[in-house]
């Protein structure tokens, strides 16, 4: 009867484990969309939502855009890492590793949102100079009438991405 026990328990953890939830894989050629509730995989109904971990996050955007920069601590908040993608304009910021907030600035290959706006193309409405909130998201316009910055969640400016 004691190697019944072992095997027995062995093979309800190895059932329990293939129970194990896993990250559903975003498609090949996937696109992402910048939502006031994190990232939307575009026509897949998969979202990279605020509070996941910065692992999670970060994995799912790697397969989508490739590598990001090393982290780096944000300077304007404390206690919040900040993973970019230049070519993109997009920082992702993460506190206490749950992902908090997301930064877009114009750039060769910017994000943009499901109403189609985007950093560095014209400003919603014919929003003036300054502030503006479009959806649960929030941007800048410059003087020349376009979005210089766009962002949801947690506010920590990077100043540009790059």
């Amino acid at each position: 009867m004691s190697v019944v026990r072992p095997a027995v328990a062995l093979l309800m953890a190895g059932a329990l484990a293939a129970c194990a939830p896993v990250a559903p894989q975003p498609p090949a050629g996937a696109q992402l969309r910048l939502s006031s509730s994190g990232l939307d995989v575009a026509g897949t109904g998969l979202e990279v939502g605020f509070g996941r971990t910065q692992e999670s996050a970060t994995d799912t955007l790697r397969d989508i855009l490739g590598s990001p920069a090393p982290p780096q601590r944000s300077v304007a908040c404390a206690g919040v890492q900040t993973v970019r993608w230049a070519e993109e304009g997009l920082a992702l910021h993460f506190a206490r590793d749950a992902f908090v907030g997301w930064e877009a600035v114009p750039a060769p290959r910017p994000i943009p949102t499901a109403s189609g706006l985007r950093a560095g193309g014209p400003a919603p409405g014919g929003a003036g100079l300054g502030p503006f909130e479009r959806d649960g998201i929030r941007g800048l316009s410059g003087p020349d009438g376009e979005i210089s910055r766009l962002w949801a969640g947690r506010d920590c400016p990077t100043g540009g991405v790059g």
